[in-house]
């Protein structure tokens, strides 16, 4: 069977929310390039398995008929404008789009996860787990049937978007070769920083050398030889007649 996923531009008709969150999300490394999206739903067919005027969508949102939280509608409802979405299809089991939409009548009237929103701005993801806002909610359903790997604990539509179609992988690979290439050009710039200058090549005279270290050998020698003689001097080991 066949299901869908829309993905709301805010490039075209969004509101503040909507266009802050996109252009937030879009500067994370893992979202560049993907479209202005802010908002998402998850479609699934009629009885019949067609995406007609009574198949219906599922998300959580901050506006509607119900209020905000989770909640259903037909298509008509939401696509009022379809210019405004991007629609992506799936392949999924008719057993796990039936568990899903199981799934999706009990979390019916949960309030909109704000705390979830305010986690794209913050280092670790915040959460009520009694709350959902679009994408945590729709990934959830994608996750269930077995569109993607694994749950998402924070993820934007822009995100959801690249998961979804695969391209998340390539993107990580591509994220990952650059880091691997900036590490790798620091590392050049430390090694020739941290390695000695080569010194001026010079002629030396072997002779010259040999003669100078000779004679600082003799110096030495004679240092030595006096403050052993001024030691034994002292000790009463050597005699030194008087000067006259």
């Amino acid at each position: 069977m066949k299901v869908r996923f829309l993905f709301y531009r805010a490039d075209i008709a969004g509101h503040f929310v909507g266009k802050v969150i996109s252009f937030w999300t879009g500067l994370f490394p893992c979202n560049w390039g993907t479209p202005p999206y802010c908002h998402v739903e998850v479609w699934f067919p009629d009885v019949t398995g067609v995406f007609s005027a009574m198949s219906f969508l599922y998300s959580s949102a901050t506006r509607g008929d119900k209020g905000s939280g989770v909640r259903f509608a037909y298509r008509d409802v939401v696509l009022k404008h379809p210019e405004r979405w991007d629609v992506i299809e799936c392949d999924v089991k008719r057993v796990d789009l039936e568990t899903t939409l199981e799934w999706l009548d009990s979390q019916q009237g949960k309030k909109y996860d704000f705390l979830g929103i305010l986690g794209f701005f913050w280092p670790k993801p915040l959460e009520n787990p009694n709350r959902w806002y679009c994408s945590e909610l729709c990934i959830r359903a994608a996750w269930m049937m077995d569109v993607v790997a694994y749950k998402w604990r924070r993820i934007s539509p822009r995100r959801m978007s690249k998961v979804i179609t695969r391209s998340d992988k390539k993107t990580k690979n591509f994220c990952l070769k650059i880091v691997m290439r900036i590490l790798l050009l620091i590392l050049l710039i430390g090694g020739c920083a941290s390695q000695p200058r080569l010194k001026k090549v010079v002629k030396v005279d072997v002779v010259a050398e040999a003669r100078k270290a000779e004679n600082r050998e003799i110096i030495m020698r004679d240092i030595l030889q006096y403050l052993n003689d001024r030691a034994f001097l002292r000790m009463g080991l050597i005699y030194m007649p008087p000067e006259e």
